[in-house]
């Protein structure tokens, strides 16, 4: 039986939602730090040498409709993360908007900045991470809602 109102979900549910919501805040959390840099909060990484003076720069020259997007995909993966937490099926739409939000962001990183020369291999992996995570919170949820444990 799917019907969640006969019977209570599995705890990995509970976890994956979790897990989920504290990914997408820290995206969130990303997402403001990105915003809100500037040359005098990106200087003591420049000065432990943990940022590349180039990367300090791609990140001040983020232009504001991609910070936008990359507020779109952390707000509605987040949002989709606590629908998955009340059951609610609209998580699917949201954790759809998060993809494309994702999507768009990246094509801009990669593609349309024409300085994918000042990612770094972190960067790569990050990128790699927050797209399959966020294909799979989609997958998840859609399996979910498809179960009916989501109404």
């Amino acid at each position: 039986m799917t019907d969640t109102s006969e019977h209570k979900l599995p705890i990995w549910f509970w976890i994956i939602a979790a897990l989920a919501l504290l990914w997408n805040l820290f995206g969130v959390y990303q997402a403001y730090l990105t915003s809100t840099a500037t040359i005098e909060t990106l200087q003591p990484y420049l000065d432990d040498k943990i940022m590349a003076p180039e990367y300090a720069g791609f990140i001040l020259a983020y232009p504001t409709w991609a910070k936008g997007v990359f507020w779109l995909g952390t707000v509605s993966g987040t949002l989709g993360a606590l629908c998955l937490l009340l059951r609610k099926s609209i998580a699917v739409p949201l954790f759809a908007l998060s993809v494309i939000s994702i999507f768009v962001m990246y094509g801009y990183n990669y593609i349309l900045s024409g300085k994918a020369n000042v990612l770094t291999g972190f960067n790569h992996f990050i990128t790699a991470a927050v797209i399959l995570i966020a294909i799979f919170m989609l997958w998840f949820a859609r399996k979910k809602k498809a179960k009916n444990w989501l109404t």
